[in-house]
């Protein structure tokens, strides 16, 4: 497979496929995208590059996302693209769960929740 090709499979640009292919460790994102866009063992290829395991890492957003429930008092859902954040990196975990809590607590600002 050419990278070109493994660029449009696993949304890890050209650059840092060829760069992995010299020996260079991605940036953690971009581990966790190049493991699920081929079906391998994610936890796998981030021990390889020295990165922790994302295994945990379902734990850390229900523990973040309860957080917010219990500081609001608000029950809320989330959809399935927010869940997938469960295996993400950490930081963009923080990311979606800032948007949670600033999308709860405009709700409540506006009086529902």
């Amino acid at each position: 497979m050419t990278l070109r090709a493994a660029d449009r499979k696993t949304g890890v640009n050209y650059g840092t496929l060829s760069n992995m292919t010299m020996g260079q460790i991605p940036e953690m994102e971009s581990v966790v995208k190049f493991a699920q866009g081929f079906n391998l063992d994610t936890n796998e290829w981030l021990a390889l590059a020295d990165y922790p395991p994302v295994i945990n890492g379902a734990r850390r957003l229900f523990d973040g996302l309860d957080q917010i429930r219990q500081e609001t008092g608000v029950n809320f859902t989330v959809n399935a693209d927010e869940l997938a954040a469960a295996l993400d990196p950490p930081e963009v975990q923080d990311r979606l769960l800032a948007q949670v809590r600033a999308r709860v607590e405009q709700r409540q600002a506006q009086g529902g929740a």
